[in-house]
């Protein structure tokens, strides 16, 4: 059985609206229909999740696009490792059904549009047909309220109950043994008065009586009538990775070991080292922290390094720095003794949390020279036109040399067989290294590139391990 979802009542706070069949309960007969209904020959993975962010978009309709904000109600709310980059993915997608609308001609900020967000369920009678169903459940649910017990017996509407029964699934380990043995006891109120208390955890705004029915008819269900426990199970794993993103990713290939090698550039590595500010940490870290698992190598090269030592260090001796570690510092986000610190060794702070680093010069391994001469570099070097900082320059042409002959002219169209790859925040490089390439004849453009841009590891990452 599936186990837990959300794990406090504001998880999904802004759903729950008025008593009849409220934005909850819409919201949870969509999903549900949607994963019944998943496939129909589609292998638009993306374009099928965006139900999913739709509830969480109408709660900000009106408001400026927040990458940051999105992606932390979708935390809370479906326990999915998505972060800033996996939104970025996502924009083009809501832009064409109509939840974003640009900002500017130049399309680089959006506004959440006003729309009706039961509008997904244009797959109307699918949609119609499991609020039914669900009316169905709630109304042998009253009945089962109604003759377990008169002191259980509360009088509302068959909607009421739908209702309950639906926070309960979405918020509470509906399915787990511990929640199926529940416990009774008894203890005073505030009165004196010794009164019957159920011991189900109080992480939904249910009372203890609607929690103790809801627990009582789930166990029934599921040993009287296996349909109705199948439906409710279903109802219970919509907010959950496990089973949902299992449901979605069928065109998709799972992967569950790889040995690719994953150089890190410089500025992915300060955040992680958290000289970005706290939230630039937790944005990259879970990405860092799923390679690993899958057993990939997160490495950073030694000319790297240097840029993070040049980097920080341009921020402590400048009298008006800029740049995310000086806001970071300006916010309180981060110590100026810490930035200090990691500018005057990088190289152990990064081993310390995992990331050793491979000290390599463009002599070295004559025998890989060959993959990529050192008239490509030269020709790397100077299609970099937008670093105007020629060390920069170098760094960017060197390490995707590095990347190059390290590979020894394997080719691949999966990320996770690459072998290696650079791992960048920078689009302007991960798209010219890519041309510079295929232009060079040393990788055809179908393959994977030696640089690639976190938004795109981001989402495969997700969308491929769970």
């Amino acid at each position: 059985m599936p186990r837990s979802i959300a794990k406090n009542g504001v998880a999904m706070s802004g759903l729950v609206e008025s008593r009849t069949i409220n934005r909850l309960t819409k919201t949870a007969a969509r999903v549900y229909a949607i994963l019944d209904n998943f496939g129909n020959g589609s292998t638009d993975v993306i374009d099928r999740l965006i139900p999913f962010l739709e509830p969480i978009l109408a709660a900000r309709a009106g408001q400026p696009l927040n990458t940051g904000d999105i992606a932390a109600d979708v935390r809370a709310a479906y326990k999915w490792n998505f972060n800033e980059d996996i939104v970025e993915v996502f924009v083009p997608r809501l832009e064409q059904h109509g939840w974003l609308v640009a900002r500017d001609p130049a399309k680089s900020s959006y506004f959440v549009a006003q729309k009706n967000e039961v509008s997904l369920a244009d797959s109307g009678e699918i949609g119609e047909g499991v609020i039914k169903r669900f009316y169905e459940i709630a109304i042998d649910f009253k009945k089962f309220s109604e003759a377990l017990s008169p002191l259980t017996a509360l009088p509302r509407s068959v909607e009421e109950f739908q209702d309950i029964l639906i926070e309960w699934l979405i918020y509470v380990e509906a399915f787990s043994e511990h929640n199926l043995n529940f416990t009774l006891g008894v203890q005073k109120d505030s009165s004196g008065t010794l009164r019957q208390v159920v011991g189900v955890p109080d992480i939904t705004t249910l009372r203890d009586e609607e929690k103790f029915l809801c627990a009582r008819y789930v166990q029934h269900a599921l040993k009287s009538n296996p349909e109705v426990g199948e439906v409710l199970s279903r109802i219970a794993s919509i907010g959950l990775l496990t089973e949902v993103v299992q449901d979605f990713v069928k065109p998709v290939s799972q992967i569950e070991k790889s040995d690719l090698v994953v150089y890190l550039d410089a500025p992915i590595a300060m955040e992680l080292l958290g000289v970005s500010g706290k939230a630039a940490r937790e944005n990259i870290a879970p990405i860092v922290d799923e390679l690993k698992r899958i057993g990939c190598q997160v490495r950073i090269y030694g000319q790297s390094l240097q840029e993070i030592k040049a980097t920080l260090s341009a921020v402590l001796g400048n009298a008006r720095p800029t740049g995310p570690t000086a806001q970071a510092i300006a916010r309180g986000d981060v110590m100026r003794s810490f930035v200090a610190e990691v500018a005057s060794d990088p190289e152990t702070f990064l081993a310390q949390i995992g990331v050793p680093t491979t000290h390599r010069t463009l002599e070295q391994n004559p025998s890989e020279i060959s993959y990529f001469t050192e008239g490509q570099y030269q020709e790397l070097y100077a299609a970099i036109t937008f670093q105007q900082n020629p060390h920069a320059r170098e760094h960017d042409a060197t390490v995707s040399t590095f990347i190059m002959r390290q590979r020894r002219k394997k080719s691949t169209r999966d990320l996770f067989e690459a072998g290696f790859v650079l791992l960048t925040k920078n689009g302007l490089l991960a798209q010219l290294t890519q041309r510079k390439c295929v232009e060079l004849g040393v990788m055809i453009p179908s393959t994977i590139p030696p640089v690639v841009h976190r938004r795109v590891f981001s989402t495969s990452i997700w969308l491929r391990t769970g």
